[in-house]
């Protein structure tokens, strides 16, 4: 992602919602192709999805948008009245007190403009700059992350994937209704979240550091599910002879080089009466978890560490390769998920991980001191 790429603003998304201004994607690419200027005749696959979901895109395709809303605007029937009032209702609301007629005095590029929030970065997918953000806080760990106290606890953050992953399953984080996300992720992981939940349980019963709660200043925000697991149990899912949550508590080992990322989510925006950007909490529960689930001493100690993980949903491909995991080529059986892989080779030049080993052994080193995540 390009330091330019930002979302659309949300109060413009919101105005969209509400107004059901939204059309198909085969329509509004049918318009582009037809109608747009060059460069911005022609939009790449999902991002569509993207944009009104609130992720980043690059500015060009906020120009075709505009472009795309000034005709429809523009557009009147023999009588004069507005062809297309939702999307005229839309732009009222987003620009109030201008008028249809300012807003057809604005270029697509301007528009375009006005449509892109400031910049705001997706922490986990950015790694780098998370990481240095992490470096940078005077925020100590306990008031980073938190772990789980009870079994209900671990069933909720569960929940919070779930919800997550079905909203990112039609691009949208704000306004599916939760109940509906939950079964639309269902129905993609072939689980039920009833069935996960009693897994992740197991999972927290036998090692606390497998579900860890990023933490703003007023409470959870997100959570992180990660499993150290036997070498044997890592090799059979890598190789795509098993559903990523198929792994029995016998199978959890702590600290092992082998390490499974079910899954990070960040919570509803507002939900714990936080602002701001929840990714730039979950990144430090994601790297400390990691730090003591795979600080392994003796001889294994100088061997890579390996990560695999699903490309889930759109937003979790997008996560997974802009944080340098690659596609293995496997698929889980029964979803047909995509797997990738990344392996950390502490000391390497020209990547975090010259920064980031030194911070995970350091942290590693200190494993013994929480063999639970803080509780605030």
């Amino acid at each position: 992602m390009d330091r330019n790429d930002r979302p659309l603003k949300s109060n413009f998304l919101d105005a969209m919602h509400l107004c059901d201004a939204w059309v198909k994607v085969t329509t509004y690419e049918k318009w582009l192709r037809a109608n747009a200027p060059k460069p911005f005749n022609t939009i790449k696959a999902g991002i569509y999805g993207d944009m009104r979901g609130g992720y980043a895109i690059q500015p060009k395709y906020a120009v075709g948008l505009a472009a795309y809303l000034l005709d429809r605007i523009a557009a009147r029937d023999r009588e004069g009245n507005p062809m297309y009032p939702h999307v005229c209702d839309a732009l009222n609301q987003f620009l109030h007190p201008s008028t249809i007629d300012d807003v057809l005095r604005l270029s697509p590029t301007t528009l375009g403009k006005l449509l892109l929030a400031e910049e705001e970065s997706d922490y986990v997918a950015r790694e780098a700059e998370g990481f240095m953000t992490l470096v940078a806080t005077t925020r100590k760990l306990p008031s980073l992350l938190q772990g789980c106290s009870t079994a209900d606890e671990v069933a909720e953050a569960v929940r919070w994937i779930f919800a997550f992953c079905g909203r990112s399953l039609r691009s949208d984080l704000r306004f599916i209704d939760e109940q509906v996300a939950v079964a639309m992720a269902e129905k993609e992981f072939h689980v039920s979240m009833a069935e996960y939940q009693a897994r992740a349980i197991g999972w927290w019963e036998k090692c606390k550091w497998t579900v860890v709660l990023g933490r703003g200043q007023l409470g959870p925000t997100g959570v992180s599910i990660i499993l150290p697991v036997q070498q044997h149990a890592y090799e059979d899912m890598r190789a795509g002879n098993r559903e990523g949550y198929c792994v029995s508590s016998d199978e959890i080992i702590n600290p092992s080089r082998y390490l499974v990322l079910q899954g990070t989510a960040e919570r509803a925006p507002g939900a714990c009466g936080e602002k701001g950007n929840y990714s730039k909490h979950t990144l430090p529960a994601i790297i400390n978890q990691v730090a003591i689930l795979s600080y392994v001493r003796g001889e294994e100690s100088g061997k890579p560490m390996q990560v695999l993980s699903f490309a889930a949903t759109p937003r979790s491909r997008y996560r997974l390769e802009k944080a340098g995991y690659k596609p293995l080529g496997t698929q889980m059986p029964e979803s047909d998920i995509a797997l990738y892989e990344k392996q950390l080779l502490r000391g390497s030049l020209f990547s975090t991980d010259v920064f980031l080993g030194p911070y995970l052994r350091g942290l590693g080193e200190r494993a013994d001191e929480f063999p639970a995540p803080p509780q605030p």
